[in-house]
């Protein structure tokens, strides 16, 4: 090889005799090359025929050693900073429901079973739930019951019933003889107009199955059970009729979810705001696969089922405000 050793020069990183390690030059023809010493520069070293001391090979060991710790640190790091930031990333996804869960609950009027919601305006508290939920309930004198988690009904007095202007809103608010408790905290609810084409909402309520059995959440510590939370998108609304707005969401809304809020909810002032009331589904004809036709005078009737097109319909909650807004004024 061109490289040789030869004499070494004093040099203030050259090893002394007798110290472990030697210093080499990368060329004979350059006087000025910097000297390489073996032991710092372990990595580089030029070749040698002698050989190599046992320090050597632990350095390499140790340097070794040093760079798969020091990414493994750097890996940890990495990701405890990956999850906590997948954790940020789902607390702002997932919104604080638990004041809004509270105030929803499993209606029973009549035969009939249903969702209803309470909101507080101007320090009076309401029930708001579907109109043909409590179809038939008179406007004062009513009784309506709330389904425990135990299985029992707690009947509560109706004061009032409230009308919307127009008798086709789908909304019925009651004004209870007495006071329902729920959770409360730092999270507002409220009425409101407030939604945009195309926004993100969250219906809450209490499906049943087709045989009638009703579904729901126990949470340890609480008298009335926990409702089932969806979500759903704005698709469309509908003005065409005086004093009733119409809203269209993509969601698949269950039996037993009428009269269940459907809210959005704004981070910033941390508020849940509910613009609608579930009403129903728009129905879609699914023709039956497999099922013969029927021919009956000349006409064939091919059999076909009403299925959910997964098409929520809500009315508005400005019907309701207005309606709550005109009582309280008659009621001074």
């Amino acid at each position: 090889m061109s490289g040789v050793s030869r004499e070494e020069p004093e040099h203030p990183f050259s090893p002394r005799e007798g110290q472990l390690g030697r210093t080499y030059w990368s060329s004979s023809a350059d006087k000025n090359s910097r000297p390489v010493n073996n032991l710092a520069w372990g990595h580089i070293r030029l070749w040698s025929s002698r050989p190599v001391a046992s320090i050597d090979l632990w350095f390499h060991v140790a340097w070794l050693y040093w760079c798969v710790m020091t990414k493994f640190v750097y890996g940890l790091v990495l990701a405890f900073a990956l999850v906590h930031l997948h954790r940020t990333s789902l607390q702002a996804q997932a919104p604080n429901n638990a004041e809004l869960m509270g105030r929803v609950f499993l209606l029973k009027y009549g035969a009939t079973s249903g969702t209803a919601f309470v909101v507080t305006v101007d320090d009076r508290q309401y029930l708001i739930t579907a109109q043909h939920v409590v179809s038939g309930l008179p406007d004062t004198g009513g009784v309506v019951g709330f389904h425990r988690s135990d299985g029992t009904l707690h009947a509560v007095s109706v004061v009032k019933r409230i009308h919307c202007e127009n008798p086709d809103v789908d909304i019925a608010i009651l004004v209870l003889g007495m006071e329902i408790q729920h959770n409360k905290n730092s999270v507002k609810v409220e009425l409101s107009t407030a939604g945009r084409i195309g926004q993100e909402v969250y219906f809450f309520g209490f499906p049943q199955t087709p045989t009638g059995q009703l579904l729901f959440t126990k949470v340890k510590g609480a008298d009335f059970p926990a409702p089932f939370v969806k979500k759903a998108m704005l698709s469309a609304a509908d003005n065409d009729v005086p004093n009733r707005r119409v809203f269209y969401f993509d969601g698949f809304n269950n039996r037993g979810f009428s009269g269940g809020p459907v809210a959005w909810f704004d981070d910033q002032k941390q508020t849940w705001h509910v613009i609608a009331v579930v009403s129903a589904y728009v129905p879609s004809i699914e023709q039956l696969v497999g099922v013969p036709s029927l021919s009956l005078n000349n006409v064939t009737l091919s059999p076909a089922v009403l299925v959910n097109s997964g098409i929520l319909v809500g009315h508005s909650s400005d019907s309701a405000l207005a309606a709550i807004r005109k009582y309280a004024a008659g009621s001074k």
